[in-house]
């Protein structure tokens, strides 16, 4: 399938001036973009080189990007406006014979990692007093990226008790790690996502990490692992979990068991015992045991995950039906149905989470990787890793080479 495309830079936001658009057509310019449960919008890359029956091929921009502006706002979108892509160019362009040729972005949860917050700027007259961590996420996004805004639709407060405080002089990915992190008073992670809005708006939303009723896809467990490749660790679950944190000016503390160390409701399910103690960091108590308790209800279940490859010859289906989902609408945040994967005991299926989503417009395929609820890892690793990735062609959730 060939997608007719612009890229179209600005000057960083807010002000965000035109510069140059350049058009090009996919497969003779590759394109891969990432989408993620954590972020939304990942990242997109645009005119790298690719790999057809073992051969390396130029798939570079065919127009020169003739401005650029580094960490300037980027859209992608098709010839009928659809958006593809929105974010930031956030890593070095390439150069071939002194004009960029290729262009890579990342989106707008990197910015979280370009300043700090101020409590008493945010909350002039309540930074001592206690909220929840929905206003301190809608206070850090407003303060540090002032282009946003928040999509109200899609926006759950985990509810979780903090004074603003406690977070002041924190890079804005410190904050945004700390909260999410802990998950919320219903026990769930929850995930802030990047995504278009209307008018080139960057609209975040601040979702719960919890299956639907129905999942939105459903594929057949294959028996090749070069499609459906699925498995779990027994070494990540765990019975019983307790955490340690060190509360501002005191000693490190151990919270207590959770569930007690009474109760063998895992022992009878799984037949066995394992405990563990998280350690969290500088946090106060509430924050310590919400974050204990979010593990542990993860910790509880077999951890399944792996990679599906979707392709023409293995495409996606609608969960509802058999219809063929188009492989350049499927997102990072999304569910899966993988028929046949089931916990003992039971027929219900497992729905699995689309972790991230890497869309190869190239070939028209996307590499899925799924997991049930493995645990986030932090913005600040999370820049390095991806920008890395990009470079050595590689998943930067698992490390292991794209196809």
């Amino acid at each position: 399938m060939t997608i007719m495309a612009t890229l179209r830079l600005h000057t960083p936001m807010p002000s965000a001036r035109p510069l140059v658009e350049s058009r090009f057509a996919t497969p003779a310019t590759s394109m891969r973009i990432t989408t993620s449960c954590e972020h939304g919008m990942e990242a997109c890359e645009l005119g790298f080189d690719v790999v057809e029956d073992d051969v390396w091929r130029h798939a570079w921009l065919s127009e020169p990007i003739l401005e650029y502006r580094d960490f300037g706002h980027a859209t992608v979108s098709t010839g009928i406006g659809d958006r593809l892509f929105q974010g930031r160019a956030a890593a070095q362009p390439e150069y071939v014979g002194g004009v960029i040729r290729s262009v890579t972005c990342q989106g707008y949860w990197d910015a979280f990692n370009d300043d700090y917050f101020d409590a008493a700027a945010a909350f002039p007259s309540t930074h001592g007093s206690s909220t929840t961590t929905g206003p301190i996420l809608e206070a850090v996004i407003l303060q540090l990226l002032s282009s946003a805004e928040i999509d109200l639709q899609y926006w759950t407060d985990p509810g979780v008790s903090h004074t603003p405080d406690e977070f002041d002089g924190q890079s804005g990915s410190q904050v945004v790690d700390s909260l999410l992190q802990e998950g919320g008073t219903d026990g769930n992670l929850y995930d802030l996502q990047f995504w278009p809005g209307p008018n080139d708006a960057i609209m975040v939303r601040l979702v719960a990490r919890v299956a639907p009723d129905v999942a939105q896809y459903a594929c057949d467990w294959v028996p090749d692992k070069n499609i459906v490749d699925l498995s779990y660790d027994p070494h990540q679950m765990y019975s019983h979990v307790a955490a340690t944190y060190t509360p501002d000016g005191g000693s490190e503390t151990t919270t207590d068991w959770q569930p007690a160390l009474t109760d063998n409701s895992f022992y009878d399910q799984w037949g066995f015992r394992r405990l563990v103690k998280l350690s969290t960091g500088q946090k106060t108590a509430t924050g310590a045991e919400q974050y204990r308790d979010t593990q542990q209800k993860i910790l509880s279940m077999r951890q399944w995950g792996g990679t599906i490859n979707v392709s023409s010859a293995y495409p996606l289906f609608y969960e509802a039906g058999d219809t063929p989902v188009e492989t350049r609408t499927i997102r990072g945040g999304q569910w899966v149905i993988v028929r046949g994967l089931h916990d003992p005991g039971s027929d219900d299926p497992i729905p699995l989470l689309i972790q991230t989503c890497i869309y190869d417009a190239t070939s028209d395929t996307a590499q899925l990787t799924v997991t049930r609820g493995m645990t986030r890892r932090d913005l600040q690793r999370r820049t390095n890793e991806t920008v890395d990735a990009v470079r050595t062609n590689r998943n930067p959730l698992t490390g292991a080479p794209n196809a």
